[in-house]
């Protein structure tokens, strides 16, 4: 939660840098709201982890499905009423929120994590580590995304991002 905090924090004030590379302004208030998300997850994060351990796959899944579902009739409705690229970020946030409530109401986590003692620490380290390791893939893996966004301007880029998420349709499910 504290790690997730901090990158709330850093995306808050790098917002208006990343909107000036992509000569975007609109963007700065767009990734502020996304960077919530980060809390979400952090929140449902030891209740999941909690359900993934005990393979509650079936109740996962139909979590799923409910937010996938809530949120997506939610991004229609706002597209609709004309909220433009807010209707997807609102419904994204939505879909995080109804996760993370669902994974503490499946699996309730009521007390938070006390601070690391010494016995803790190698895993905290180790934590570190994996952490920068997902960062370093996940940069990795939207270079594209970020250079033709640079290049090609956001119009470009949102027909590239629809398309390349429908072309790893098939693989990612």
């Amino acid at each position: 939660l504290l790690v997730n905090l901090a990158f709330v924090a850093i995306l808050f004030a790098v917002a208006p840098l990343l909107a000036a590379f992509y000569h975007e302004p609109r963007l700065t208030p767009l990734l502020r709201v996304a960077s919530a998300s980060l809390v979400l997850l952090a929140l449902g994060a030891l209740s999941r982890a909690a359900l993934q351990r005990a393979l509650a796959l079936k109740q996962m899944s139909v979590l799923d499905m409910a937010a996938g579902v809530l949120s997506g009739a939610t991004t229609i409705l706002l597209a609709w009423s004309g909220f433009g690229v807010w209707s997807l970020l609102v419904a994204y946030i939505l879909n995080e929120t109804i996760r993370a409530a669902g994974f503490w109401v499946l699996a309730p986590h009521r007390h938070w994590p006390a601070w690391p003692s010494r016995r803790q620490a190698a895993l905290l380290h180790a934590g570190m580590y994996r952490t920068l390791e997902n960062l370093l893939w996940y940069i990795s893996t939207q270079i594209d995304i970020i250079i033709t966004g640079r290049m090609l301007g956001s119009d470009a880029l949102g027909v590239y991002s629809l398309a390349r998420t429908v072309a790893s349709l098939p693989i990612d499910k």
